[in-house]
């Protein structure tokens, strides 16, 4: 491939979570506010000038890579995207002094909070999923593409499974499903050879037989209230053909009107949160700018919205495509937690890496949550946290996983297998490459105590 497939990896995660830094201080500002007040961002920033309460450690990313980091552990630890590992590793990541609400969370949505609020109650693990086509399943999904790139079904099987235990609408488990697939691409792809259109159409053709294997087989996980928007996604994504070398100026608009033909949604911005908006042009930004990752990813954030968000999708495609020396170095380097992120990403790929340099996520990320509220307080002049304050810790009570039977080695073909899925995935006529001693399995890697990688069983 010209870059090695640990190289994919970790340019994945890493343009992932480079996106999220680069956007989260932009969040919710138009284009023009961000011309405005900024100009060109071409590198970390704190916050917007005119809001004092939004102050952000420069580098340092917010729950789109901490959400992208669980699932990247869960398939490490179970092979799969297992929604009580999720739910429980989401619950570990919100304990922490109780001025914090969500412990070490950091830029999570009502939504989200509610989700965590229903587990902490004890609930299962999609009992606090929202009737919502938001984006946040997309977000996150970056190492299901990954894991199982080329097998198209268990891509999406376990795109759906992280998706169910926040969202109930089927075009936000559908636009996850498309974000994984397109990760999952771009391993096998360079930019040389890469074609925008056909990777276009083999994406609208796998979201279409996503959405109906969503209806035939997980009717129970949506809500019946969007079920009937079931093929919406792919109807919005189909209509970015033949726009694709369009510039932003004409796609975006044209992006919000498909979104308030086909679901009768009025967008406040093409970039907004929704599965029809944020993750259109996110996929848009992307094979538009194929060529660079900076360019994909600086137009990303520059679009204004959901900036965090949508430059975080953008941002894990096109470093899955680029590798991590496709990714600026200035920007890896300024990244703050490059070197946790670097080892989840190895640990995926199955190289072997240094367990010792492995820190536990939810004490390194409630250590940088813990800076950036000192970073704020001291900017706003509020006294900082006293120790009884840091002492005072929300008790939750993480109830233990029950054992369920082992999955067999067929388990995917009682859904998410259909018959036009191969083993090499289904491709719809549109061949695509990957590494084909990893495609013949069941489950993903797993990690073993040591740190090396096992096959999953």
């Amino acid at each position: 491939m010209g870059r090695n497939r640990a190289d994919r990896f970790v340019g994945s995660l890493l343009g992932l979570a480079t996106g999220d830094a680069l956007g989260r201080p932009l969040e919710g500002l138009s284009a023009e506010e961000i011309q405005q007040y900024y100009g060109r961002v071409t590198h970390f920033v704190e916050g917007p000038p005119h809001k004092n309460d939004r102050r952000y450690l420069p580098g340092l990313h917010s729950d789109d890579t901490q959400q992208a980091l669980v699932i990247a552990e869960t398939l490490l630890e179970s092979g799969r995207a297992d929604p009580d590992i999720i739910g429980r590793k989401f619950l570990s990541l919100a304990r922490g002094p109780r001025v914090l609400p969500l412990g070490a969370h950091r830029g999570y949505g009502r939504s989200f909070e509610f989700t965590v609020d229903t587990w902490k109650r004890g609930c299962h693990w999609n009992g606090g999923a929202r009737n919502s086509a938001g984006i946040g399943a997309s977000m996150r999904v970056a190492s299901v593409g990954l894991a199982f790139s080329g097998d198209d079904a268990a891509i999406r099987e376990n795109a759906a499974l992280q998706a169910f235990v926040t969202h109930k609408d089927p075009r936000g488990v559908a636009a996850a499903c498309a974000v994984a697939y397109l990760v999952g691409r771009a391993i096998g792809e360079t930019p040389e050879s890469l074609d925008p259109e056909n990777l276009l159409r083999a994406t609208v053709g796998f979201s279409e037989r996503t959405q109906e294997w969503l209806r035939d087989t997980h009717e129970r996980h949506l809500s019946r209230q969007t079920l009937d928007a079931s093929n919406h996604f792919s109807k919005a994504l189909g209509r970015l053909s033949g726009h694709l070398a369009d510039p932003p100026e004409k796609v975006l608009p044209l992006i919000t009107q498909n979104a308030e033909e086909i679901a009768e949604y009025t967008l406040r911005h093409p970039c907004q949160g929704f599965a029809l908006g944020g993750v259109i042009a996110a996929i848009y930004f992307f094979l538009h700018e194929s060529g660079s990752f900076a360019d994909a990813v600086s137009m990303a954030i520059h679009a204004g919205g959901d900036a965090d968000s949508v430059a975080a999708i953008t941002g894990a495609i096109a470093g899955a495509l680029h590798g991590k020396d496709g990714i600026p170095e200035a920007w890896r380097d300024d990244l703050i937690g490059h070197n946790q992120i670097t080892l989840r990403a190895l640990g995926l790929s199955g190289e072997p890496f240094e367990p010792e340099l492995w820190v536990d996520l939810p004490t390194s990320e409630l250590e940088w949550t813990l800076a950036e509220e000192a970073m704020r307080r001291e900017y706003l002049k509020l006294a900082p946290l006293t120790d009884a304050e840091l002492a005072d810790l929300q008790e939750i009570v993480i109830r233990p996983i029950e054992p369920r039977p082992e999955r067999s080695r067929g388990s995917y073909e009682s859904g998410s297998r259909r018959r036009d899925d191969s083993r090499g995935g289904d491709r719809g006529g549109d061949s695509h490459g990957g590494n084909r001693r990893d495609r013949d399995r069941s489950r993903g890697p797993r990690l073993s105590p040591s740190g090396s990688r096992e096959r999953g069983r």
